[in-house]
């Protein structure tokens, strides 16, 4: 698409628009995973608030409104206000909540207009459907304080017929409800036409419906100085309104000295957004920018914050993490339960902590106690040797003296409160969960007198036998959930530009440490989910730190690297099988492995799609999703109680891309309604 100044008819260039499929997946060259549709936009976004403008003949025309999340009711924000197509015989609000919707994120009210639509039996005409249009603008203008909108705001978006009557609450003079404050005026601040009804003539479109009096309503007669500043989206091959037609108003409108852009897409039928999801991303980005340009955008103070701000995460989706905050708040009935669990957990994580690593006994042997320090789980002292020594291993059996000596119990209790407070601030806005979280971070990662070195030299130690490992670096595995948790506090006041540059500065040295230290080389060298929480550590500090190429290059290489090697083609895992706990590492390399395909897509990598020798990540959780579901009973080695929900965020993680649907139902049925994993993922659908 190219955006162009209607200046004359001649200066109306066209670009082509070019759109390559990107997808990069591994040996057997798959289709890029399927994007969102306008389709489900409009089934799964709802509004929250729904206001009658106006009643007639017992029916109530409503208004559906979108607030940002924590938008305040003292607020004046700009309304963007759609409004719905259909050949003014049908649609309801809900077919335009995708575009009402479009720029809520950047802290715009949006509005979807319902409005009467053409019945004959009714006696109901074009006519009324303008008029409902108008009154609905006159509606948002004289109630603007109590909608918390700014009256000099509003700009009025259609689309197809729909495109029509947006036009007309500017164009139309004196088609007016007899009932509207007439003082109040219609005329929005700017236009914003969609594949748009513009000739109403015997020419052009609907002019038999409409009747001999087509002209009083056609936007393309009715152009005078003082319209609003409009941009125009158009489709090269529209075959409701030509774009010859669109050419002539757009130059009408130049000589009428007002401002008027095209965004042309030459191949584009009617309706032309609607069907490509990276069209209608970029007309909603090209929008902002057109009214940024005509000071209707919101200031920085309402575009600003954590209800404007996509995210930084890496694991989880930014995306479904804004949409499930705004269903969350709007009171979606199936996020209460899971809301007020978080906040009851946050609540207690706020009298936990600060941890640091120098408040543990004794240093390691490096005699700094800036350095982590941990025993390895399952070593034991061995009872024939007067001091214990060399410990001997009892697999899946963890020794106590682990939570005892050295770090491992605070670091994981620190990460743990972290991800809680910090995922609790996102959904509520409370903003003594963010000044926690930081204080945290501060204290474990940045502070001189507190912080942990960049190193896990003394990871898992075992008495007698080594003062670390590099299969300690497990001890480090949660952190990719714990950066997801950082990138959720972006916009609170509490965790600050200062603190952002010194934690990235702590996960480069880091990252530096894991791959060039005997430890992280050794780990790296693993054949089980030791080396798939390794590899999902150096992805995520990677594209954390700014270092993407750092990311492609190991996600690249998990399909030869780690899946040929790990998963069997029937799915079995049997590194994870030869376990005491065999269920639980077999889910947990499984989540592993759907971590690291929620990490690739960041680098153009689709893990989800490979496949070599009938090895996948699908097969790996296909081979487990009979235990979970209790259809088959679990043989293996397991010490300690089965959970089937231990399936679940491998599950989560994977529903969207299985076409089947059987992940989302399965996870459906694990998912409790308190569950945390509720706010993080795509509701699962049975």
């Amino acid at each position: 698409m190219k955006t162009i100044p209607a200046t004359a008819a001649a200066s109306l260039l066209l670009l082509a628009a070019c759109w390559a499929a990107r997808s990069l997946s591994a040996r057997e060259g798959t289709p890029a995973r399927r994007p969102r549709s306008f389709a489900s936009m409009q089934q799964e976004l709802e509004p929250t608030r729904t206001v009658a403008y106006k009643t007639v003949d017992d029916e109530k025309l409503e208004l559906h409104l979108f607030y940002p999340p924590h938008a305040s009711p003292a607020d004046r924000r700009p309304a963007f206000v759609a409004i719905h197509g259909g050949g003014w015989r049908s649609g309801t609000p809900r077919r335009f909540y995708p575009y009402a919707h479009c720029l809520v994120a950047k802290g715009y009210v949006g509005v979807s207009v319902g409005y009467r639509l053409v019945s004959p039996k009714r006696g109901r005409t074009v006519f009324d459907c303008v008029r409902d249009g108008r009154s609905a603008v006159r509606y948002l203008r004289s109630h603007a304080a109590d909608l918390g909108i700014d009256p000099n705001r509003i700009t009025v978006a259609g689309g197809s017929a729909g495109g029509h009557v947006a036009a007309g609450t500017a164009l139309f003079d004196g088609v007016d409800d007899p009932n509207d404050a007439s003082a109040v005026s219609c005329a929005p601040n700017a236009l914003v036409l969609l594949f748009a009804v513009l000739d109403t003539s015997p020419a052009g479109y609907g002019n038999k419906l409409i009747g001999p009096d087509w002209k009083s309503i056609s936007p393309l007669h009715q152009i005078k100085p003082g319209c609003p500043p409009t941009l125009i989206f158009h489709g090269g091959k529209d075959n409701v309104t030509p774009l010859a037609t669109v050419r002539r108003y757009a130059e009408r409108m130049t000589d009428a000295k007002n401002v008027c852009e095209l965004v042309i897409e030459p191949d584009g039928p009617h309706g032309h957004l609607n069907r490509d999801m990276k069209l209608f991303d970029q007309a909603a980005e090209r929008i902002a920018a057109f009214l940024k340009r005509q000071d209707l955008a919101p200031t920085e103070k309402e575009a600003s914050g954590p209800p404007d701000q996509l995210p930084r995460v890496f694991v989880l989706d930014g995306k479904v993490l804004m949409e499930n905050r705004r269903k969350a708040q709007a009171g979606d009935k199936d996020l209460q339960a899971a809301l007020a669990a978080l906040i009851r957990a946050a609540d207690a994580k706020l009298a936990q902590g600060p941890f640091s690593v120098t408040d543990k006994a004794s240093p390691p042997p490096s005699g700094d106690k800036h350095d982590y320090r941990s025993l390895g789980p399952y070593w034991w002292p061995d009872p024939k040797k007067p001091d214990g020594k060399p410990y001997v291993r009892k697999d899946g059996q963890v020794n106590p003296e682990r939570n005892e000596l050295g770090d491992s119990g605070r670091f994981g209790q620190m990460q743990k409160a972290v991800t809680t407070l910090a995922t609790a601030w996102y959904f509520t806005g409370r903003e003594q969960y963010a000044a926690h979280a930081a204080k945290l971070l501060r204290t474990w990662y940045l502070a001189p007198a507190t912080r942990m070195n960049p190193n896990m030299n003394y990871a898992q130690a075992i008495p007698g036998r080594c003062t670390g490992r590099g299969i300690g670096i497990v001890d480090a595995s949660r952190q990719p959930m714990l950066i997801d948790a950082v990138g959720m506090l972006r916009g609170s006041k509490a965790w600050t530009e200062r603190d952002q540059k010194g934690l990235v500065n702590w996960f480069d040295q880091f990252l530096h440490w894991l791959q060039t230290s005997q430890n992280g080389q050794d780990e790296d060298r693993t054949r089980n989910n030791h080396a798939t929480q390794y590899d999902a550590q150096v992805a995520s500090y990677a594209l954390f730190v700014g270092k993407p190429e750092i990311a492609a290059k190991v996600l690249r290489a998990v399909g030869p690297r780690r899946i040929d090697t790990q998963i069997e083609p029937d799915g079995s895992q049997p590194l994870e099988l030869a376990r005491t706990k065999s269920w639980d590492y077999s889910c947990a390399n499984t989540r592993n492995f759907t971590r690291l395909a929620a990490l690739a897509r960041h680098v153009d990598v689709d893990l989800w799609n490979y496949r070599a020798g009938g090895r996948s990540i699908n097969k790996a959780i296909d081979y487990l999703l009979p235990y979970a579901a209790g259809k088959k009973k679990w043989t293996a080695r397991q010490i300690r109680t089965f959970a089937p929900g231990r399936l679940l965020t491998p599950l989560l993680q994977a529903a969207p891309h299985d076409p089947t649907g059987r992940y989302a139902r399965a996870a459906a049925d694990l998912l409790p309604d308190k569950a945390v994993e509720r706010l993080l993922y795509p509701p699962p659908r049975k």
